[in-house]
């Protein structure tokens, strides 16, 4: 027999582990949810998880399988720069679905986003001796930030949540002004929001960084999972990298392929960028030029990424690039799921926190929201006596109190009716005891 989602128990394992919802160590949280699970006997809708939730393309695991077969590769170490199938696709992936024309050289594999907007960071803060700042546009991943930190660079922020259009472009202008910011940084799809910029903002940051030789740094790890931009043979999204040189674009097989283990991502960016020097640089990467030192330090931190996942995301690319595998459709099954999980929320009382939540959305991998009279921290907790996981906007540097994100990844169409009941019965009793939950 199934067990209960006990007040009591819940809020005594907390207190003995020690959360604390006004300064959440979410690393803490996860592991006592799971703690929480055995004890109960219960199993919690884990929305505060940013895992893929979809099967990865069975060409990447044929892919995959041929590559570890091969001895030969198995037994060598991976050009550091790529090999050549993976650079060849990814450059063309690029000209189909954002218009751009990049070399092949400089579309280069790393372990993993992350591990590119680390490279991305520490060249952008290291090209001129006064320029050390990042402006981050909040919410957004959190190691990124704390990248900017490890590195020895300075952070600065602006929450996207009431500073968008020309207010934003006035803010980006007035930390330029100061002389101090190296990058711009941001996602796009955005974790935790699953908003992107519109073309104009994105058409004005680019101005500004090719005016001003600011990098623009813009992570799209999430790919094909938003609809919307322009449409030009196959679908194309806005992006940075469409209105200056001045970019260092971060892609992930995580999200977009369902290729999380294997660790596998790209740094791409532009010949002119690649090939300029700065002579503030030999001093911490021993050359003067933006593309070796990239090369430099993906040997130097990882000394490559995985041959076998480099062909794997190669043959996927080549599918998706020849018309044989449409992954923004494979991909849509999210928004389907975002859609049944907002309608679901605004029905039991919810608001939306940032843009996706609204009824014109068409959905993304994120939701954010909040419910009237409670802060992040108390949503959070009285979600988790109902049996849902969710995580406060604050992890992720937003600024908005009651807000809280939710991820549909691992939320499956037969999770909805369970997910329904879970969300009725919070909002009977909060209706039934509002007093309570301000506790």
């Amino acid at each position: 027999m199934k067990g209960q989602f006990c007040r009591e128990t819940i809020d005594k394992s907390l207190a003995e582990a020690g959360i604390d919802f006004e300064r959440l160590d979410i690393q803490e949280l996860w592991k006592q949810i799971s703690i929480l699970e055995q004890k109960l006997n219960v199993q919690y809708l884990r929305m505060d998880f940013g895992i893929p939730g979809l099967p990865p393309p069975d060409a990447a695991i044929n892919a995959h399988l041929e590559a570890l077969s091969d001895r030969k590769i198995v037994s060598r170490y991976p050009p550091s720069e790529g090999v050549t199938e993976l650079k060849v696709e990814t450059a063309e992936f690029l000209n189909l679905f954002l218009g751009i024309q990049l070399e092949p050289e400089w579309c280069l594999p790393t372990c993993g986003s992350t591990e590119a907007a680390f490279i991305a960071q520490a060249i952008s803060g290291r090209r001129y001796k006064e320029r050390r700042q990042i402006l981050h546009l909040e919410p957004g991943y959190p190691p990124i930030k704390a990248q900017t930190q490890l590195l020895g660079l300075e952070s600065c922020a602006v929450d996207l949540y009431a500073c968008r259009g020309r207010q934003l472009i006035d803010v980006i202008q007035s930390h330029i002004n100061e002389g101090h910011l190296a990058a711009i940084s941001w996602s796009s799809p955005n974790n935790p929001t699953s908003m992107v910029l519109s073309e104009e903002e994105l058409r004005d940051i680019g101005m500004l960084c090719e005016w001003n030789d600011v990098i623009a740094i813009e992570d799209a790890a999430y790919l094909g999972m938003i609809k919307g931009g322009r449409s030009s043979g196959l679908r194309q999204w806005n992006s940075i990298s469409q209105y200056t040189d001045n970019f260092f674009l971060l892609l992930s097989a995580s999200k977009m392929f369902s290729y999380a283990g294997e660790r596998i991502g790209m740094l791409v960016s532009s010949a002119a960028l690649m090939g300029r020097d700065y002579e503030a640089m030999d001093e911490f990467f021993g050359c003067k030029n933006v593309g070796r030192a990239i090369k430099r330090t993906i040997f130097n931190l990882t000394a490559g990424a995985p041959h076998t996942a480099q062909y794997a995301i190669a043959r996927v690319l080549k599918a998706i690039n020849q018309g044989q595998y449409d992954f923004v459709k494979i991909l849509g099954e999210y928004g389907n799921r975002a859609r049944a999980v907002r309608d679901i929320l605004l029905r039991n009382g919810f608001y939306g926190v940032y843009e996706p939540i609204h009824e014109e959305s068409e959905g993304g991998f994120y939701l954010t929201f909040g419910f009237p009279g409670l802060t992040a921290a108390q949503l959070l907790k009285e979600l988790l006596y109902h049996g849902i996981t969710v995580l406060p906007l604050s992890v992720f540097g937003s600024r908005h109190e009651g807000g809280v994100r939710a991820c549909v990844g691992l939320l499956e169409q037969e999770d909805m009716p369970c997910f329904e009941h879970r969300i009725s019965e919070f909002s009977k009793s909060r209706v039934a005891c509002p007093a309570r939950l301000m506790q």
